[in-house]
C-alpha cells in the first residue's frame, strides 16, 4: 500500500505546495531549482526527524549515494541561503548522518 503524497506542507512560517512547486516563507515567495525543491520537500515530509544523506540523495537524484558525493551538502547550503537560514535554525545539520527540518509549530 502506497502512502499518498500531501498537496502541501506547512512548518512554522514555511509553506510548500507540491503541485505548483511553490515555496513561501512568511508569505514571501522563494524560487528554488527542482533539486532544491525536492530536497526541501523530503525534509519537510519528515520534519522533526533525521534524514540521512543517502536517503536525500536517492530522492533528489534518483540514484544511490556513493558516500563521497557532496551534492546534498551543496544543495542544503543553497536552500538555507534562499530561505535566509544561514545559521541553520530551520535546517539543522545532524553530524555524520544528514539533516533535519526543525519542527516549528
Amino acid at each position: 500500500m502506497e502512502v499518498e503524497e500531501p498537496e502541501h506542507i506547512e512548518v512554522g512560517n514555511l509553506f510548500i505546495e507540491s503541485r505548483t512547486r511553490s515555496v513561501t516563507v512568511g508569505g514571501d515567495s522563494v524560487e528554488l531549482a527542482t533539486a532544491e525543491f525536492k530536497l526541501l520537500w523530503i525534509l519537510a515530509r519528515k520534519a522533526g526527524e533525521q534524514v540521512t544523506r543517502d536517503k536525500m540523495f536517492s530522492y533528489v537524484f534518483n540514484c544511490e549515494w556513493d558516500g563521497l558525493n557532496r551534492s546534498v551538502d551543496v544543495l542544503v547550503f543553497k536552500v538555507r541561503k534562499k530561505l535566509s537560514d544561514q545559521k541553520g535554525r530551520l535546517i539543522k545539520s545532524v553530524r555524520s548522518i544528514g539533516y533535519m527540518l526543525a519542527k516549528i509549530p
